[in-house]
């Protein structure tokens, strides 16, 4: 736990300076022993995923990446010391291969695998998680096709997409939301 915390602020770090490809690799340094460990709980799991989406500019992100925040968190978290808020401000994904989300889909398929384990994807908190790791997945699919496509190839995305849209289901049966 105490590696994926140093990750976690070590990739808020890198987004408040703008190096977006740094923030995002510290973020997957942070993911992916979250996804495995014994103490998973649904909320730092949205978190990380929605902090990725935004890195990665995902259009399922719902312009999470482009919202101008203050400079620190008002919250201190008992610590005494105000964290500075990542900067909002919209990256260029273009430019580095490293705001890839399809770097994290073991990690979420880990994740997803855990939380069910551990009966915590069927409340509503396991609901919004599992439709937030369905969003990041379908970003993944989408992805998938566009490489496949700018290489004159068979899509290979149909199973990730299907996995998407499956966690994306049973997350509104979670929620109560009608498919």
């Amino acid at each position: 736990p105490a590696y994926g915390t140093a990750a976690e602020v070590l990739s808020r770090a890198f987004e408040a300076a703008g190096r977006w490809g740094e923030a995002f690799d510290a973020l997957v340094a942070a993911f992916e022993p979250l996804a495995s460990s014994d103490a998973i709980h649904p909320t730092p799991v949205h978190e990380l995923l929605a902090r990725a989406e935004a890195l990665a500019g995902s259009p399922y992100s719902r312009g999470e990446a482009c919202e101008e925040d203050e400079d620190f968190e008002d919250d201190d978290g008992g610590s005494g010391v105000a964290r500075p808020r990542a900067s909002r401000v919209c990256p260029d994904q273009s430019d580095d291969p490293r705001l890839d989300l399809r770097r994290l889909e073991p990690a979420i398929e880990d994740a997803v695998r855990n939380l069910r384990r551990r009966r915590l994807d069927n409340d509503g908190s396991g609901g919004v998680v599992l439709q937030k790791a369905g969003q990041v997945l379908l970003a993944c699919a989408d992805a998938a096709d566009s490489d496949a496509r700018a290489r004159n190839g068979a899509s290979v995305a149909s199973s990730l997409r299907q996995r998407a849209l499956d966690l994306l289901q049973q997350a509104g049966e979670r929620l109560g939301v009608a498919g």
